[in-house]
Parts: C-alpha cells; structure tokens; sequence
C-alpha cells in the first residue's frame, strides 16, 4: 500500500519558508538598514520620543 501525503502539511511548510526568508531579506535591505541607521543616529543625538504602547494594536506582525 503505498504512503500517504499530506500535501496540504508540505505547502504550509514551504510557505512558512518563503514568507520568513522574505521577512530577513526586507529586514537587512539597504534602505532600511539605513533607515535604522538615521533611527539609532537620532538617538543618539538625544532626539528619541517616549511614547505609551498601545495594548489595542497588534504588534506582533509588520505589514508592507
């Protein structure tokens, strides 16, 4: 009898792989790496806000 696969499993998979190598590669692209740059020169510079966080929205993902 030959084996069962669960193809809907692989695609999860596979989609799962995709979408967190696409995430890495937004991450370390150069204009936000230079967006990050300004970020942490600001700062330094001593011009960050403090600001509350907001417990009604969902920081858990980052959408485009």
């Amino acid at each position: 009898m030959p084996e069962k696969v669960n193809l809907s499993s692989d695609f999860d998979s596979d989609a799962k792989k995709d979408i967190r190598n696409h995430c890495t590669a937004s991450f370390y692209s150069e204009s936000n790496m230079a967006h990050l740059r300004r970020g942490i020169a600001a700062l330094n510079a001593g011009e960050g806000k403090e600001h509350e966080v907001s417990a009604e929205k969902d920081n858990t993902a980052v959408s485009e």
